[in-house]
């Protein structure tokens, strides 16, 4: 073989062998719609047992669009506004507007924002008192100030010196998330409910019996290569238990039946007796996941469905492919006592009133919910569960080139 011959070949291949890394390269953004819904069925019909309780989905590093679609953050925008001057007796409407870009800010972020049903004030804090006009849980009367009030500065001082602050408890999160449209997008965030194209899909499934919505939303991110790479989405939706249960899913203020041999079978067995077999035993530290956590424990959220969500691209047969990750736990009330689970009783001493022996109604399970699946984009997909299920579809989505004065800063 001649030497041009032998150097076109090689040219070739070297095209070739670089074709993955250039699609690599490439931006790769997906509009990525969820359509959630439970299904009416017995925890008792079960055939298969999960130990209790499931251990919940580590979402610490996972990108949260919900919770900052349902608690946005806006002390930032606050801050930036100066001083209301009137006395604080004083009707809101009397204010003058200081700064509009400001206020069309404010109004933008919060544009989405349910309002909330408890007596809870903007940022979260409670039984504090509002000026005249200011309801507590309407947006409208601070927004029209277009000025902090005195209240507002030990919140807002929070941005400077970060202190633990009460969040606003949320019972039940929406059905349906519908975000604000974004042109030129440099990160993930929740799209409009326009975009949605699952609609007709959910409004039909809703109809059948036996089902019921659960969450519905859509989001436009940056989809990368490798499981490795591929960030997470934190998805949960539902009910809210952690008023009622504690994170091992027995009800708050009871406490489980001790199965254990008592302290009183001291008579039958001594106590030096019982201290010799057991140093002649071998040392074994036994780690059980499932007690890391007092029983008793409450916690602010414990959702119905709770977990994690990751799109990532990855090469099959040197042909990309979208896969989709899942880590979910889905909750649900049940009689006591399943899945090998002890039975719950209330102590005497926090009712005498009851029976010691007397049980409660409900406890909590887990139902875990991970899959891995090769998916094309376009086409709608459906996970299956025996309590849940999910259909998911994404969308190729080409970014447009912001202008040039936003590219040159």
């Amino acid at each position: 073989m001649n030497r041009p011959i032998r150097a076109c070949l090689l040219g070739m291949g070297l095209a070739v062998a670089t074709l993955p890394l250039q699609a690599q390269d490439k931006e790769w953004w997906f509009d990525v719609e969820i359509l959630l819904y439970k299904q009416d069925q017995a925890l008792e019909r079960l055939d298969e047992l999960f130990v209790q309780p499931v251990p919940v989905p580590e979402t610490g590093r996972s990108v949260d669009l919900i919770s900052s679609y349902l608690l946005p953050d806006i002390r930032a925008l606050r801050a930036a506004l100066p001083m209301c001057t009137p006395s604080s007796d004083e009707p809101v409407e009397s204010f003058p507007l200081v700064d509009e870009t400001l206020q069309a800010e404010l109004k933008s972020a919060l544009q989405n924002v349910p309002q909330p049903q408890s007596s809870t004030s903007l940022m979260g804090q409670s039984s504090i008192n509002l000026p005249a006009k200011v309801a507590v849980g309407n947006w409208s009367g601070l927004l029209q100030a277009g000025c902090q009030y005195e209240f507002e500065q030990t919140m807002l001082a929070d941005l400077l010196f970060p202190a633990p602050q009460p969040r606003t408890f949320i019972a039940n999160v929406p059905v349906v998330l519908s975000g604000k449209l974004v042109d030129y997008p440099q990160s993930a965030h929740l799209l409009p409910g326009s975009e949605f194209k699952l609609r007709d899909l959910a409004r039909d499934l809703h109809r059948q019996r036996g089902i019921q919505p659960l969450l519905h939303l859509a989001w436009r991110q940056e989809v990368l290569f490798g499981k490795s790479r591929a960030q997470s989405f934190r998805l949960f939706g539902g009910t809210n238990f952690s008023r009622v249960y504690g994170v091992d899913g027995y009800p708050l203020g009871e406490e489980k039946v001790d199965t254990t041999v008592a302290e009183t079978d001291l008579d039958q067995q001594s106590l030096l007796d019982r201290i010799t077999r057991a140093l002649a035993e071998p040392l074994v530290l036994k780690v059980d996941r499932m007690r890391t956590q007092d029983n008793m424990q409450q916690v602010g959220e414990l959702w119905e469905l709770d977990g994690n969500f990751k799109v990532y691209l990855q090469y099959f047969n040197r042909v990309p492919y979208l896969h989709i990750d899942t880590d979910l736990v889905y909750r649900k009330e049940g009689p006591p006592g399943l899945m090998e689970t002890q039975a719950a009783r209330i102590p005497a001493e926090l009712d005498p009133a009851l029976d010691a022996t007397h049980a409660p109604q409900y406890q909590l399970y887990g139902l875990p919910f991970d899959q891995l699946r090769r998916i094309i984009s376009n086409q709608i997909h459906y996970f299956d569960h025996p309590m849940f299920g999910m259909v998911v579809q994404l969308r190729r989505y080409h970014r447009p080139a912001p202008p040039l004065a936003e590219a040159a800063q």
